[in-house]
C-alpha cells in the first residue's frame, strides 16, 4: 500500500510539473507576443515620425486617398 501511495504521489508530481511548463510556455508566448507587438508600434511610430519630417501624415493621407479617387474615377470611365 505505501509503494503504491508512494507512485501515485510521484504521478501526480509529474502532471503538476507538465502543468506548470505549460504555464511557463504559454507565458513565454504572451511575452513573445508583446514584444512583437510592442516592435510594431516602434516601427509605427517610426514611420510617422519621419511622413511628419516629409510633409506630414495628413499629407500622406491625402495623397493615398487622391489615388484611389483616380483609381475610382477611371473604373466609372471604363
Amino acid at each position: 500500500m505505501e509503494k503504491q501511495l508512494q507512485k501515485l504521489q510521484c504521478i501526480i508530481e509529474m502532471a503538476l510539473n507538465v502543468e506548470e511548463s505549460k504555464l511557463r510556455i504559454i507565458s513565454l508566448e504572451k511575452t513573445a507576443k508583446n514584444d512583437e507587438i510592442n516592435r510594431l508600434d516602434e516601427l509605427s511610430i517610426d514611420r510617422t515620425r519621419s511622413l511628419n519630417e516629409k510633409g506630414g501624415t495628413d499629407h500622406a493621407l491625402w495623397c493615398g486617398v487622391d489615388t484611389d479617387w483616380r483609381k475610382w474615377q477611371q473604373l466609372e470611365k471604363t
